[in-house]
């Protein structure tokens, strides 16, 4: 995979990566989980482009900036007011993020989709039709 090696890594010096992450609505906090890395790496990756970048991180986010722009290209612009990480949806229902992995694995949270490196999102209009309740009592 050195492709996605080069590409993550130019993203990174040209500022592209920050660019797409907020376009689609995600936090550092949680593009640093979706790649594994420490919160503060990408941050660094944001204020200092030309810091050394290890191999596998390199990969990791030419696979994920790949996959955004699929996302991106599927949804366009107004892709945070249409699709949300599954992440945003437990801070917005104030619920945590075992109770709604759980109810999208028994198919009780509809509309979503799992997103490979970018982790399972879920339309924004099932987020404000969900009965929370629903979702706790059917533990």
């Amino acid at each position: 995979m050195p492709e996605h090696r080069e590409y993550g890594r130019a993203l990174i010096f040209t500022g592209e990566l920050s660019d797409l992450r907020e376009k689609i609505g995600v936090s550092r906090i949680l593009l640093a989980e979706m790649l594994g890395v420490n919160v503060s790496t990408v941050y660094r990756w944001e204020v200092n482009p030309l810091m050394k970048l290890r191999f596998d991180n390199a990969t990791r986010v030419g696979l994920w900036v790949e996959e955004a722009e699929k996302l991106l290209a599927e949804y366009g612009e107004g892709i945070r007011e249409v699709l949300w990480p599954l992440n945003k949806a437990c801070m917005y229902l104030g619920l945590s993020y075992n109770t709604l992995i759980k109810a999208y694995r028994e198919d009780r949270l509809p509309g979503c989709q799992d997103r490979g490196i970018l982790g399972v999102w879920v339309e924004r209009q099932f987020v404000d039709r969900v009965r929370v309740r629903d979702l706790i009592h059917a533990r």
